[in-house]
């Protein structure tokens, strides 16, 4: 019975839509990926699935479903459109002399990027492709965390530690590898919620868990503070919008309080390890700590602060706030940019025109992506919810508005409104037939 379920979801599935998600899944690994030349190999893989994302389950091929989203999302269309317009042009308007890397910024930085746009707008007219990306995304987020658990048990310590952070992004990832990760546990979850079959609700929860391990042994404090917040979330989301039909109100705060209080108690027992010595990961541990002593540090002592990076992005900000100051991002000029905060640093590089508009996109599709959780009460669309406040989170604290990050926020979240589809399940859901309402 499950192998027929199996295979029906196999052939349901167009071969294009396999290609686009093994696309985003090799991503999940540096070593896959080979680095800077994997981004060539990735948007060869992308090219080709676009080209034969056809068949009856997607009648209206690649080119012609992103068109119909391009039309119904003009608005935030544009808005992508005139930020990377900005960011392009920006380079060249650098208070600094502009490099060959600065150049090749385009292609590592921002190509996979724009690809992620239109697999976004593609998946808004075929939602339920979604959750063949999740899936796929498996293996390989899987072989790069089984990576970082075998170092960390050979080597005796995490992955920042083991490597340093001027290794930071050699084979087991750096800081925006293990968000994605962690965008991916939290879909994950919704996707354990939504299918009945109990081995595989337990073979997901333990595979989540066994991600979250890893995430924590990674040594990046805000990939794992990301993965709390995230869980956080759905708590939040079900507690305001979790369905009413099946869960009394006790039940309902009860099942959001567990989920919000579970990640506070995780985040406590985390920073608390710093005092005993018994840590998972050290550098984790002593961030969430000096955290809870002094909120103003951001995780650090005052003298060394976060602030002080957002401040030189603002700064730098007000002296051109219309157009930015240029450049490449994340730039290696702390003394103009900082790089530290994507929020603040995309006003400094690109503006209000630029920086702006990719910041006022964000907070369209976060709040789209409210509105469609409260209208569904679905678990999935719960998770796409929590990952929107996941990667907005991510750029207020770390430049995590770029790269993997970005590329799962885009296709994870389909944040592009497909108009036809949610009338259609508007009129689905009407108690009697939609001609009684005539």
């Amino acid at each position: 019975m499950y192998k027929e379920k199996f295979l029906d979801l196999f052939r349901q599935v167009p071969a294009g839509v396999w290609l686009l998600a093994f696309g985003l899944s090799v991503q999940f690994s540096p070593v896959l990926t080979f680095k800077i030349k994997g981004g060539g190999v990735i948007c060869c893989i992308y090219a080709i699935g676009m080209l034969i994302c056809r068949s009856r389950f997607c009648r209206t091929g690649f080119g012609n479903a992103v068109s119909a989203a391009v039309r119904e999302n003009g608005g935030l269309f544009a808005l992508l459109a005139v930020f990377y317009v900005i960011a392009v042009a920006a380079w060249f308007y650098a208070p600094y002399e502009i490099s060959y890397n600065d150049i090749r910024h385009v292609w590592k930085k921002m190509a996979l990027n724009v690809v992620a746009i239109f697999i976004g707008m593609f998946l808004s007219r075929y939602p339920h492709f979604i959750k063949t990306f999740v899936l796929l995304c498996i293996p390989c987020a899987l072989f790069q965390t089984g990576l970082m658990s075998r170092v960390a048990a050979t080597e005796g310590m995490e992955a920042r530690s083991f490597l340093g952070d001027s290794g930071a992004g050699g084979f087991l990832g750096a800081f925006t590898q293990w968000e994605a990760v962690a965008m991916l546990s939290v879909m994950l979850f919704g996707l354990m919620m939504t299918i009945k079959n109990k081995v595989a609700k337990v073979s997901l929860g333990v595979l989540i868990l066994f991600f979250a391990v890893n995430i924590l042994r990674a040594g990046y404090a805000t990939p794992f503070a990301l993965l709390l917040i995230g869980f956080g979330m759905i708590g939040l989301g079900y507690m305001w919008f979790g369905s009413s039909k099946r869960t009394n109100a006790a039940m309902k705060i009860a099942i959001s309080v567990l989920f919000v209080l579970g990640a506070a108690f995780v985040f406590y027992k985390v920073a608390k390890s710093a005092e005993s010595g018994k840590m998972t990961s050290e550098s984790v541990a002593n961030r969430f700590y000096a955290f809870m002593l002094n909120p103003s540090g951001g995780g650090y002592d005052v003298e060394h602060s976060r602030f002080r990076a957002m401040y030189i992005a603002w700064n730098s900000f007000c002296k051109s706030p219309i157009f930015g100051r240029g450049g490449e991002y994340p730039s290696p000029h702390y003394d103009v940019s900082a790089g530290h905060h994507a929020l603040v640093d995309y006003l400094g590089h690109y503006g209000l025109i630029g920086g702006g508009s990719y910041l006022f996109f964000v907070l369209l599709t976060m709040r789209y992506l409210f509105k469609r959780y409260r209208r569904t009460r679905d678990w999935f669309d719960s998770s796409k919810m929590a990952v929107s406040v996941m990667f907005f989170v991510g750029g207020v604290v770390n430049p995590g508005w770029l790269d993997l990050p970005m590329s799962c926020y885009l296709i994870f979240c389909a944040p592009f409104v497909n108009r036809a589809g949610e009338r259609a399940e508007r009129l689905a859901s009407m108690p009697y037939p939609p001609q009684m309402y005539f």
